[in-house]
């Protein structure tokens, strides 16, 4: 048949096994006294055009090389932590508004309110402290209790920092609102 492959069988044991080391011929090293001089290099009088694109351009008066790059982008660690930060709060505010319960009685009475918890969290996530500043409490106490209770509850489920901030120890000011749906 023409086009179809011959199928060839072998063994590449049996080849490896045909080299002797004894057979190899190396080199020997040059030893360190030896070496071996380079050529000088050789430079042309003629003028050389600059390149046809517009990437660099050669000032005749000047000499000088100027390259022309898209603009550069300058890459502020502090906005990337500042960011990073936000999106961390948030994931944390997410949390516990998952574990927030409005409280029975607010409910009936058709109360709404706002507490503002402070916490602090290491960098693995695990809850250190957690309270209420007298001007963060609600005027109606299931409130503050709820609230408190939210953050305990989802302090289960917090991550870790992410990688790009470095403190030992965070603490948050976050308000919990309960509105009425």
């Amino acid at each position: 048949m023409i086009g179809t492959p011959e199928r060839i069988d072998f063994d590449y044991r049996e080849i490896r096994d045909e080299i002797n080391e004894e057979d190899l011929e190396l080199p020997e090293p040059a030893s360190p006294e030896v070496k071996e001089e380079l050529p000088e290099p050789e430079y042309l009088d003629e003028e050389v055009p600059p390149p046809a694109n517009d990437l660099s351009q050669v000032e005749p008066e000047t000499e000088e090389v100027i390259f022309s790059t898209a603009p550069s982008v300058a890459i502020d660690a502090e906005a990337v932590r500042s960011r990073a930060l936000g999106k961390y709060i948030s994931y944390l505010q997410d949390i516990i508004d998952l574990k927030l319960e409005y409280p029975e009685r607010a409910s009936r009475e058709g109360r709404a309110g706002e507490v503002t918890v402070l916490f602090t969290l290491d960098n693995t996530g695990q809850l250190l402290a957690l309270s209420i500043p007298p001007e963060g409490q609600a005027a109606f106490h299931p409130f503050n209790r709820a609230a408190l209770n939210a953050v305990r509850e989802a302090a289960r489920y917090f991550d870790s920092f992410p990688e790009i901030i470095s403190k030992e120890t965070i603490t948050f000011r976050l308000p919990i609102k309960f509105t009425l749906k």
